[in-house]
């Protein structure tokens, strides 16, 4: 399996800082896709009529609707065409090449959305 994604750290010559580390995208797969709130005034979810969607995967005005149960409340998203890991940029990308221990560099690594939390893994490398 090739590498979906490409983590980036860069190291402070001093050892006390953590690594600043992102995360780019190779192409938005199902996996890491990023889904945000359906905001299309006629679609049925936002108009009452969400009866038309009956499934967590349906389609409305054009598009594939995931619904998203949520605390405080749920609500139907579309995907937005970027990647989630991509865009978060943050502490998990850092604290991933943090636990890994790794240098300067770019790695191969594929990622997967879980919820909002996101699963990076180091990606085998054929030789």
């Amino acid at each position: 399996m090739s590498a979906t994604h490409t983590l980036i750290v860069s190291r402070d010559p001093d050892p006390q800082y953590g690594p600043d580390a992102e995360i780019r995208c190779n192409g938005v797969t199902e996996t890491c896709a990023e889904w945000v709130e359906c905001k299309v005034a006629e679609c049925p979810a936002n108009t009452g009529g969400d009866d038309t969607l009956y499934d967590v995967s349906d389609v409305a005005h054009g598009q594939q609707h995931r619904y998203f149960d949520q605390q405080p409340y749920g609500f139907w998203a579309v995907r937005s065409g970027g990647c989630y890991a991509e865009s978060r940029n943050d502490a998990d990308a850092q604290e991933f090449a943090e636990e890994q221990k790794l240098g300067s560099g770019e790695y191969p690594v594929n990622v997967e959305v879980d919820a909002s939390t996101v699963i990076i893994t180091l990606a085998e490398v054929n030789a």
